[in-house]
């Protein structure tokens, strides 16, 4: 099964209540609380959106995660913490990655994540329908109908 979305949060608490809200929203998710976990998972499922959780997390998860999150090209980003967690963060990887990503600071804000998952999701659902007509058009001017 792929994941559109993959969660990584060290805090059980916090990544079970983005798990929990994510999916009772019904968006398919992933929630993940090691690193090496979350890695192996991002390269097998090629997630859309990725939300990483770094708050009170160590430089050197922060760094992981950076690295990380510059192997997915083309996913969005959502990056929750205090601000210099994220701060760090921005360090790590170029302003282009972050650019028309999300940053969160605390408190934490599912109904927002949420709201921006289901917006993020569907602008992406647009262009494959709006392919999908056009390749029904193509295939009934092909067959003359």
């Amino acid at each position: 099964m792929a994941f559109p979305v993959i969660i990584y949060s060290a805090d059980k608490s916090r990544g079970g209540i983005l798990h929990k809200i994510l999916k009772r929203n019904g968006l398919s998710t992933l929630w993940e609380n090691q690193l090496s976990q979350t890695q192996a998972a991002v390269l097998t499922h090629h997630p859309e959106i990725f939300i990483a959780d770094i708050k009170n997390a160590l430089k050197n998860e922060i760094v992981f995660l950076a690295n990380i999150c510059l192997k997915l090209q083309g996913a969005f980003l959502i990056v929750i913490g205090g601000s210099v967690d994220i701060n760090t963060f921005e360090k790590q990887v170029s302003e282009l990655v972050l650019e028309n990503n999300l940053r969160l600071t605390d408190p934490l804000s599912p109904e927002l994540i949420v709201s921006k998952v289901k917006e993020v999701l569907s602008l992406r659902e647009k262009p494959l329908q709006a392919q999908q007509t056009d390749l029904e058009i193509d295939l009934k001017q092909f067959l003359k109908l």
